[in-house]
């Protein structure tokens, strides 16, 4: 009989054990809360849930790099999906399609390439142990390649060696692509039919006498692709 009691008394323990951790795990599941996913770009303080910004197709060793930030105690696993064709690194794993990978971090590295121009977009969310998902977050890059540069000129008088001593100034030709590394690496003047080339933007120049003179600018960018060109027509007197 006395062994008997034992066994019962253990087994209510358990039962008591049992139902305890059923409570405990249910109380968690009410108050828990789904995890919280952001954006932001490598040293900025502000996390968005819609990072959008350009990247220009050059090299093979160009990315767009960004931090994914995730707050939740309980991570599971980070889903995404793609719009685009490019490569996607989360830390040193490759993507190149709409995948999910389990969570062992809180803020990721991860890079995108485009492979195409046009607009990517890549969106993530997260789950947690209880099988709640986050609010979506999205980064949106629009890739293009090398755009063509835009001459702009003007006259100056200078009369310094000669009474009809002007200066061509091309300094104020852009580059549309300069914050991506473009820049302007030649420019060509043409006056009257007579071509002048130059690595700098400003040609001394003297006119052959008073009279108007139709002037031309070409400027090229430092991946050989020439602008439009511009004409002018200068009084000189």
């Amino acid at each position: 009989m006395k062994n008997t009691t034992i066994k019962l008394l253990k087994l209510l323990a358990l039962l008591s054990l049992l139902v305890s951790c059923d409570s405990r795990i249910g109380m968690m599941e009410e108050i828990n809360l789904a995890p919280q996913v952001s954006l932001k770009k490598p040293g900025a303080n502000e996390l968005v849930t819609h990072l959008t910004d350009s990247i220009k197709l050059r090299k093979a060793s160009d990315f767009f790099e960004f931090h994914l930030s995730l707050n939740d105690d309980n991570l599971h696993e980070l889903i995404f999906d793609f719009i685009g064709n490019g490569e996607l690194w989360i830390e040193n794993t490759q993507f190149n399609h709409s995948n999910s990978i389990s969570l062992t971090d809180s803020l990721l590295l991860l890079r995108y390439k485009p492979t195409e121009t046009g607009i990517h977009q890549i969106t993530f969310s997260a789950t947690d142990g209880f099988g709640l998902t986050s609010k979506p977050v999205t980064l949106e890059l629009k890739a293009f390649e090398n755009l063509p540069p835009m001459p702009k000129i003007s006259v100056a008088f200078k009369g310094v060696a000669h009474p009809f001593h002007y200066v061509l100034d091309a300094s104020e030709s852009l580059d549309l692509d300069e914050k991506w590394g473009g820049g302007i690496s030649e420019f060509l003047f043409e006056v009257d039919g007579v071509t002048y080339t130059s690595k700098t933007p400003v040609l001394d120049y003297i006119f052959q006498g008073a009279g108007r003179y139709e002037i031309k600018l070409k400027v090229k960018d430092n991946e050989n692709l020439w602008s439009d060109q511009t004409t002018m027509v200068q009084q000189i007197n």
